[in-house]
């Protein structure tokens, strides 16, 4: 893995854990360079490539490139949400809930 990538998991592993009791959000890693993507337009051209894919419109992804810091992330996804977050994006304050049901309707990053 390069630097960059070195410098970002323990990022992405913390907006995992933020957003973890969310059921309308998953936060999945690929290591691009051991896995071939799904199509073309999830293709990484540069290392790391976040990309967010809809729940509305998975075949078109939006590449972030914002802020690397979780806050930012987070931000970021509540502006380009399609579903509604049960728990307002980590928000400890918030009545937990169980995890969307397989093939349910979530966005992805």
């Amino acid at each position: 893995w390069c630097g960059h990538c070195k410098k970002l998991e323990p990022i992405y592993n913390e907006l995992a854990k933020t957003l973890k009791d969310e059921p309308n959000v998953v936060i999945a890693k690929m290591d691009a360079t051991a896995n071939d993507s799904p199509q073309a337009k999830y293709q990484a051209k540069g290392y790391p490539t976040i990309l967010f894919a809809p729940a509305n419109n998975k075949q078109n992804p939006i590449k972030f490139e914002g802020e690397r810091e979780v806050a930012a992330m987070v931000n970021w996804l509540r502006q380009k949400k399609t579903v509604e977050w049960v728990n307002a994006g980590g928000d400890a304050a918030k009545p937990k809930t169980k995890r969307a049901k397989k093939g349910g309707r979530h966005d992805e990053l």
